[in-house]
């Protein structure tokens, strides 16, 4: 499981040390205060049996506790 979270804000940028996959398929998810959706969202993308993805989210400076909950 590949999880890469990246924020920008304001021109600040956080990129967590995107590394090259092998992944097959690439899901990329936007979020701004989407705590409560994500928190459904993720569980259920994780639980796939193909698992040779990787799941980039651009958080755009949410503050819900969304980036808090990614990094976790």
């Amino acid at each position: 499981e590949n999880i890469v979270v990246s924020e920008v804000l304001m021109g600040d940028s956080f990129w967590d040390g995107r590394k090259k996959t092998n992944a097959n398929a690439s899901l990329i998810l936007s979020s701004y205060n989407q705590l409560v959706v994500m928190k459904k969202i993720l569980p259920a993308l994780l639980a796939q049996k193909f698992d040779n993805f990787e799941i980039i989210i651009a958080d755009d400076g949410s503050n819900d506790g969304s980036l808090e909950y990614f990094k976790k």
